[in-house]
């Protein structure tokens, strides 16, 4: 895989297939766990803020918005609208490392469609049902919607 920023090798070579997207998506995966275990929380996760080495292998950048878990910042409206999770926007639900792995399914749909969430998901996501999700099944129910993207290998 070509390096430089994941975003551009998404717009030039995308959309990725299976196999790609899943090392992708486990470097992702891997960057997120790493921050998170040291007790901080990006708030910006999306793809332009991961550099591809030559190797292959991801590096997040900008950390400039994260902040440690119950740091007394404001969450809100913190982010890039694209890959904002709900809670980040509706102010009244908690806000946590949630909002990372949203992010990250985001991406995870982006990589594999080059198509945005928000354009494919259905009017009731819309409503405050959505923001009251549980996050782990809901990550796990988007990405196999990714996965079962028709014509996809």
């Amino acid at each position: 895989m070509p390096h430089g920023r994941f975003q551009q090798l998404i717009d030039k070579f995308g959309p990725l297939n299976q196999m790609d997207a899943c090392f992708c998506y486990c470097n992702i995966v891997c960057a997120i766990g790493f921050i998170q275990s040291h007790g901080l929380v990006s708030r910006d996760i999306k793809p332009a803020n991961f550099l591809v080495g030559h190797d292959g292998y991801f590096i997040m950048t900008d950390l400039g918005i994260s902040e440690r878990k119950g740091g007394g910042g404001s969450w809100l409206d913190m982010g890039t609208t694209q890959y904002m999770a709900p809670e980040l926007i509706q102010q009244g639900y908690p806000v946590g490392r949630g909002v990372d792995w949203w992010a990250s399914g985001v991406m995870l749909y982006e990589m594999l469609t080059r198509m945005m969430v928000c354009h494919v998901l259905p009017p009731a996501y819309s409503s405050h049902a959505r923001y009251r999700c549980d996050r782990r099944g809901c990550l796990i129910r988007f990405a196999f919607l990714c996965l079962a993207v028709p014509g996809r290998q």
